[in-house]
């Protein structure tokens, strides 16, 4: 069967809610979100992706993937991830 993801918004997919997400956790899982924008009509991470972070509010981007529970972000920023990172205390 041919998998279909959901239109527009990429945080609609079960597989990224929160009792999923704390599924994966306990189970010492490494949950790996991509941010990085291949072009501006193409959303890959619902929105929560490096020009956001970079261009608005790092806290609506990258802030908001660490919140959902995710531990790697692959981005075209590392420099400003990881200043954010350590502004926040986390790294």
């Amino acid at each position: 069967q041919k998998f279909n993801p959901p239109s527009g918004n990429s945080l609609e997919n079960p597989l990224v809610n929160a009792q999923n997400m704390k599924y994966l956790k306990d189970r010492y899982k490494m949950l790996w979100a991509n941010p990085i924008c291949c072009e501006d009509t193409l959303i890959l991470s619902g929105g929560l992706d490096d020009n956001t972070s970079v261009t608005d509010d790092p806290d609506k981007g990258w802030g908001k993937l660490i919140e959902m529970g995710f531990n790697v972000l692959q981005t075209d920023w590392p420099l400003g991830l990881y200043c954010y990172l350590q502004q926040k205390g986390i790294r």
